[in-house]
């Protein structure tokens, strides 16, 4: 497998290679044999070049707990983390995983490099004097740095400085650099904040002296020196701005827009990114986003100038979302909406639509009424914090300003629009249950001869103890990976649980209900329901107990709809169809058939075939069993206690194979007692029974009670649990069925995990190498 992902890699087939490397980890966990941290390293290099940077995160977070703490291992796995982390702009994650590293590594060059990542961090969450310490700690520790290096450094610090506290002294030290120097960091560190007003052009050399000059509104002198310099980056992002600018200077808006066009098209589709060094105060890779957002405003406008009518400048926001999607491997089917597609939708509309594309502070905003051309107007949010280099955010304010005919609009005009639309696409403050949201116009035809669900409710990150009605709760991101495609209603609170989806709904699920509790980004929102979530709800400020006036309605059997009036006075966005209704999971109608049973309510009703073989199925076990069963089904088992329940059946099945162990079985309660006193055949039947009856709560731990497909990395994520599984039946020496580690063993609890450590499912893979 290594060798394939190395012929894919030389045949440019890297996410081909990606695949390879996944089975190759798969093997190595199932197997616990190979260079697995290696293995797992090669894979995040392939991640970042297809640019699947919060896949790696995934995996990397859920490997972590398979090293023993404080190993060498952990750190470095720890370490990659946190570099990830800060990529995708996961701060307060980066510090602590980084800190954590930095505080119990002994490798001195790996503890000055914390210092350097922590100072990045900090820096991105402008808060500079942190910033600043760290780097200056990283520079004491640093002792052998190239020239270049030094000069690099030198410079990222005083740019540090120059937001601690501007002085003459900072512009003086980084102009004595720049004449020393032609790197392209001079011009990235001079975009950010823009400080070309205060250096003389005489001592900048290629870009800088052309953004120096671009600056200043001499575009005649910065072309020549551009057409001097060009090669110096050609074809990538920063050059493609300049190029732009340069035609829009020159108003050769036609010119502008099929540049961009083509510019554009050719970087989606692309299914690799260039290679870029993760350790830097202004990371390339986040510049080029950010780039990219700008080009296309620039198209947008372009275009307007050109006097395309808001149907064709809408197309390119609505194109942009998708080519994002496809740039995050989304795994959705998706086509980039044509214009005659946006137009037909725009004419079809019955109801007045609100459209914003988002681009760091701006938002371009398209307001259509029934039966109207449409309005372009943009808007200023100042609430938001700019991550645009001042360079460029300075050349948008002044396209935006000498476009007359695209009206600012303020605060009290934009709540206007909002108040006077129907249908909201990325509008992201507005919480009002009577407004439709939609995630883009061009969103997926979701499915309507959907399979019965495998599970009727699903929580996650809620503590279960406040519910009074059945559900299933994961116990691991693995469980929750593989639960959630198959819920009718998941409701996940996201003050109890924190982590990102991208790569957990990564397949089409047939969820009727989605309730996100003080969700904090729309990825989750988007990511739901391109995976054919039917409706959506994004509530904020408010808490399970807040809204069990709502669920138990809902859970009723009454549909978003008939339930809306609940939530009048709750901060609400809903997306999608609200006469969607919670369908229950066919276990639970078998439970629910069986307590029936037992209370005498279905000897007069008719019972279809299929569930009068459920009944003989039930009636054909012991009595013991039975009544044990019955139970457990009216206590409403926990999750996890299903799972180690039938964990020590498995174990007893397996015991009761060799004569002679079946008579050394330590049991607990009856049934046990009542199991391994029948006979392998009678064992086979009661466990199957069981495992069928809870399948809900099972589903996802055995390939026989799994119908949804998953890709690679969720096998991945299961191997890791299976592993835990084996490891557990190990340990347990005597066979407690409540068995669990103390906190002095070197195993730790999913992070998901919402019990109390009596009852957490263990996260305890070991990694080996062959000898």
């Amino acid at each position: 497998l290594k060798q394939s992902a190395e012929i894919a890699t030389n045949l440019s087939k890297l996410w081909e290679a990606c695949k390879f490397l996944e089975k190759a980890v798969i093997l190595c966990i199932a197997n616990k044999c190979g260079d697995i941290l290696n293995l797992l390293l090669n894979l995040k290099n392939k991640y970042l070049k297809c640019n699947a940077r919060k896949r790696a995160i995934m995996l990397f977070q859920e490997c972590l707990n398979a090293m023993g703490d404080h190993s060498n291992e952990q750190h470095l796995i720890l370490f990659e983390l946190g570099k990830l982390e800060l990529e995708e702009g996961f701060i307060s994650n980066t510090i602590t995983h980084i800190t954590d590293v930095k505080e119990n590594c002994r490798d001195k060059n790996l503890k000055a490099t914390c210092e350097y990542i922590l100072a990045c961090a900090y820096y991105d969450d402008r808060n500079y004097k942190e910033a600043l310490y760290h780097m200056q700690n990283f520079e004491n520790l640093q002792k052998n740095l190239s020239t270049n290096r030094k000069e690099m450094l030198k410079l990222e610090l005083l740019l540090i400085e120059w937001n601690c506290s501007a002085s003459d002294y900072i512009i003086e030290a980084i102009q004595d650099i720049a004449m020393r120097t032609d790197s392209l960091v001079i011009h990235r560190i001079l975009d950010e904040s823009c400080l070309y007003d205060l250096l003389n052009h005489e001592n900048l050399s290629k870009i800088a002296a052309i953004h120096w000059m671009m600056t200043r509104g001499d575009f005649i002198t910065a072309k020549h020196f551009f057409d001097l310099y060009k090669n110096t980056y050609q074809n990538n992002a920063e050059y493609t701005a300049d190029i732009a600018l340069f035609y829009w200077n020159e108003q050769k808006f036609e010119e502008c827009a099929n540049f961009l066009e083509e510019y554009l098209s050719h970087y989606f589709e692309k299914d690799t990114v260039e290679e870029f060094n993760e350790l830097s105060l202004i990371r390339i890779y986040s510049r080029q986003q950010i780039i990219i957002n700008f080009l296309h405003i620039m198209l947008i406008l372009c275009k307007y100038m050109l006097h395309a009518n808001t149907v064709e400048t809408i197309t390119i926001a609505e194109s942009k979302f998708w080519r994002d999607c496809r740039k995050r491997k989304l795994p959705v089917g998706y086509s980039i909406p044509t214009i005659q597609a946006i137009q037909e939708y725009i004419e079809e509309l019955k109801k007045s639509l609100l459209y914003c594309l988002h681009v760091d502070r701006y938002k371009l905003v398209w307001y259509f009424e029934v039966g109207q051309i449409g309005k372009l107007y943009y808007f200023l949010d100042n609430a938001t914090r700019s991550k645009m280099p001042i360079f460029f955010a300075q050349f948008l304010d002044q396209m935006l300003h000498t476009i007359d005919t695209i009206p600012a609009l303020t605060d009290d005009e934009f709540e206007k629009l909002v108040s006077e639309s129907e249908l909201l696409v990325n509008v992201k403050h507005v919480l009002d249950i009577n407004k439709t949201h939609l995630v883009a116009l061009n969103e997926p035809k979701y499915k309507k001869n959907r399979k019965d669900p495998e599970i009727g409710i699903f929580y996650a990150g809620i503590d279960s103890a406040i519910i009074s009605w059945e559900h299933i709760c994961p116990n691991g991101k693995t469980d929750f990976i593989y639960k959630i495609q198959v819920s009718s209603l998941v409701i996940i609170d996201f003050t109890k649980i924190s982590f990102d989806t991208d790569n957990v709904i990564n397949s089409s699920s047939d969820n009727d209900i989605v309730i996100l509790l003080n969700n904090e980004t729309d990825d989750t929102i988007i990511n739901f329901r391109i995976a054919n979530a039917h409706c959506l709800l994004d509530i904020k400020g408010q808490t399970i107990q807040s809204l069990m006036p709502f669920l138990e309605k809902l859970i009723n059997g009454y549909s978003v709809e008939e339930c809306s009036e609940l939530l009048q006075s709750i901060n609400v966005r809903l997306f999608g169809d609200r006469s969607s209704k919670v369908r229950p999971g066919r276990a639970q109608c078998i439970r629910k058939i069986i307590v029936d049973m037992e209370g005498g309510l279905v000897e007069n009703l008719a019972i279809s075939m299929n569930n009068q073989i459920e009944i003989d199925n039930f009636k054909g076990l012991p009595t013991k069993v039975q009544l044990y069963l019955l139970d457990m089904i009216k206590q409403q088992m926990k999750t996890n206690e299903i799972q180690l329940f039938v964990e020590k059946l498995e174990d007893l099945y397996d015991h009761c194979k060799h004569i002679t162990l079946s008579d050394h079985c330590e049991v607990d309660d009856y049934l046990q007692e009542t199991f391994i006193r029948r006979t392998h055949d009678e064992q086979n039947f009661i466990l199957k029974f069981i495992k069928h009856l809870f399948r809900d709560h099972l589903y996802g731990m055995y390939d026989d009670l799994q119908t949804s497909e998953v890709d690679n990395l969720n096998k991945l994520m299961k191997s890791l649990a299976n592993n835990v599984r084996v490891r557990r039946k190990k340990q347990r020496g005597k066979l407690k069925s409540r068995g669990y580690h103390s906190e002095g063993e070197s195993s730790c609890r999913s992070s998901m995990s919402e019990n109390t450590d009596s009852e957490a499912v263990i996260v305890d893979v070991e990694f080996q190498e062959s000898e």
